[in-house]
């Protein structure tokens, strides 16, 4: 009798194991998902950063494009740094 009650004992101590270890997993796996969730985030969030970066600066390209061509057409000469001494 004494033997069944060490191996019940011993079950009931692996059983706890197992299930603490579940629960351990659990909430690790957790961690890493929410974990994984930031850093595809993060990546996401500088390739929009880049892209709105590379739009600013088209924007400038075309803006300054676009005075030129008007400056052009309107026969203005720049005379910027001609003066003299």
């Amino acid at each position: 009798m004494n033997e069944l009650l060490d191996f019940y004992r011993y079950l009931l101590a692996v059983g706890l194991l197992v299930a603490g270890c579940a629960a351990l997993w659990r909430n690790v796996s957790r961690h890493y998902a929410q974990q994984a969730e930031i850093r595809r985030l993060n990546s996401r969030e500088a390739e929009l950063s880049a892209d709105l970066t590379r739009e600013r600066e088209r924007h400038f390209e075309l803006t300054i494009a676009r005075d030129f061509a008007d400056s052009d057409g309107a026969g203005y000469i720049d005379r910027t740094g001609l003066e003299g001494p």
